[in-house]
């Protein structure tokens, strides 16, 4: 025949508080740890988004430093082409009238 001992519900319930603490500092340092984790995303993020940023800046200068090239390319062009133009007929008319006379 066994005997039923009584419960110290006492004791119970300081072991149940202990197990719950223990749960809830476990759960609490987990949390942390995706914070953590979600931080140090963000931050990767936050320097992608910067480095992307600045690659912008640059390429956005260079397209600039292209453009204005460019346009100082086709300014020459149109300031030349006329002389260009008459010098090259004045060849011709030379060769021409050499080749007539």
């Amino acid at each position: 025949q066994t005997t039923q001992r009584p419960v110290n519900q006492d004791v119970v319930d300081l072991e149940m508080a202990g197990v719950l603490t223990n749960q809830e500092e476990e759960l609490t340092a987990q949390i942390e740890d995706v914070k953590t984790v979600a931080l140090e995303k963000e931050h990767e993020h936050d320097a992608a988004i910067s480095a992307l940023k600045e690659d912008m800046h640059e390429t956005f200068k260079e397209l600039a430093r292209v453009q204005h090239k460019e346009s100082e390319d086709t300014h020459a062009d149109n300031t030349f082409q006329p002389r260009r133009e008459s010098l090259i007929n004045a060849v011709f008319q030379a060769l021409n009238v050499e080749g007539t006379g």
